[in-house]
């Protein structure tokens, strides 16, 4: 490392010559690494071919780093669209009422493979639109008659709750209280 002199602190901040020092080093850092290499190689030391060299192998790391980057990215914009498929997928589940209780799904595995065929990115939204209109079915309303419409409330005649019958005031002796 360079000794700086007297006023180097004042150089750093000024803002010309820390623009310089950028330029400067924006334009070395473009340099092609294999012509520093060769330069490196002429050179009678051998620190001048390891510093190259570190640079040659920082230089392949960088370009690993940077194709991991843009898959990252391209990952997450596939995700982004699968998201969105799925969603509209969802807003036509209500919009067409697959939600309704008296109704319900006969193919409930060929929509969970649908699903796992959008995530995968083999399928999209528009085989789940068909898988959940092929497999949804209204049930039957139910018959009237209360609960179940099995279970039937007594209605008035014929014993039960209603009223005595006439005579007797409701005992066998025909007594009343």
């Amino acid at each position: 490392m360079t000794k700086r002199g007297p006023g180097a602190a004042e150089a750093d901040q000024d803002p010309d010559y820390r623009k310089a020092i950028e330029i400067l080093s924006e334009r070395l850092g473009r340099q092609d690494l294999q012509t520093l290499y060769r330069q490196a190689l002429a050179t009678p030391t051998p620190a001048d071919e390891q510093i190259v060299q570190k640079l040659l192998e920082s230089g392949q790391k960088i370009a690993r780093a940077e194709a991991e980057i843009q898959n990252i990215r391209q990952t997450a914009v596939d995700l982004a669209r699968k998201r969105a498929e799925l969603e509209q997928s969802l807003g036509q589940f209500h919009q067409r009422g697959y939600g309704d209780p008296m109704g319900g799904f006969t193919n409930g595995d060929v929509i969970g493979g649908v699903i796992g065929g959008i995530l995968s990115g083999a399928l999209r939204s528009r085989n789940l639109d068909d898988a959940l209109n092929g497999g949804f079915r209204q049930r039957p309303p139910r018959l009237p008659g209360g609960f179940g419409g099995g279970l039937r409330l007594p209605r008035g005649g014929g014993g039960g709750l209603g009223r005595p019958p006439a005579g007797g005031g409701g005992f066998r002796t025909g007594g009343r209280f």
